[in-house]
């Protein structure tokens, strides 16, 4: 089997990204959902876990397992194999647009579970994967530890929805975002740059003053809304089929 480069990357980026506890060692087997790399089978998977740990890329604290590797850590050798790759990809640190994840998608929401399906639906149309949190197995961790084992991924969507109501003290009570929406918005903002970022705003909502930078979109009943997403994806430097995305056969 020929080695890929692009595949021990992503292998090793989802490996850093688990939630390891303190000398914690786990056992990591080939088809494992954390490290499921969209486009690649589980023997290719499998081949170059061993190649990761014959390269001296992970600590496996001791473990030795039948089937897999034993993780606790990155190596020194591993992180800088890492430090190497990153200087070498443009866009903010993001991954390159040619490598298998990259068209990974995160799908922020709230409450509104009809705009929530309309927008992985049509992700998943024009070729993305549309990242979903609660649809991901917790095993026991908590939400933003969630977030971070499955934030992998190069362009967010936002779905700002009229969820909640606040205002200042004393002052109008107004439509918003759910707070951990918003917690959300920033967690990616700051991991994937604000050009990876899109926020669609249905109906008319509060708006953060930090958050002034950042693209807002009209989710609107017409489907405008599609156009506009696929605008930010091709700016981003995605592939888009522009007849997918107005739903031309």
């Amino acid at each position: 089997m020929k080695r890929d480069k692009n595949l021990i990357r992503e292998l090793l980026l989802k490996l850093q990204g688990l939630p390891m506890r303190a000398g914690g060692v786990v056992t990591i087997t080939p088809d494992a959902e954390e490290i499921a790399v969209q486009g690649y089978t589980t023997d290719q998977i499998d081949y170059h876990l061993e190649q990761i740990r014959k390269d001296g890329f992970i600590d496996e604290g001791g473990a030795r397992p039948m089937i897999g590797i034993g993780f606790r850590s990155l190596t020194s050798r591993g992180h800088d194999f890492l430090d190497r790759e990153q200087e070498q990809q443009p866009n903010e640190g993001v991954l390159h647009a040619s490598s298998a994840t990259i068209r990974k998608v995160f799908v922020v929401h709230g409450h509104d579970e009809g705009a929530r399906e309309s927008i992985a639906r049509f992700l998943e149309k024009i070729g993305f994967e549309a990242i979903i949190l609660h649809e991901q197995a917790s095993q026991g961790r908590t939400v933003i530890e969630k977030v971070e084992a499955h934030g992998n991924v190069g362009f967010a969507v936002v779905l700002l929805t009229p969820d909640d109501e606040g205002c200042a003290k004393g002052g109008t009570p107004m439509p918003r975002a759910r707070q951990n929406v918003l917690i959300e918005l920033g967690y990616f903002i700051g991991r994937l740059g604000r050009k990876h970022v899109c926020a669609l705003k249905r109906g008319e909502i509060e708006i953060p003053s930090d958050f002034g930078g950042v693209v807002y979109e009209t989710f609107d009943a017409s489907g405008g809304w599609k156009q506009a997403l696929g605008k930010e994806l091709k700016a981003a430097g995605y592939e888009i089929d522009w007849n997918k995305v107005m739903g031309r056969p």
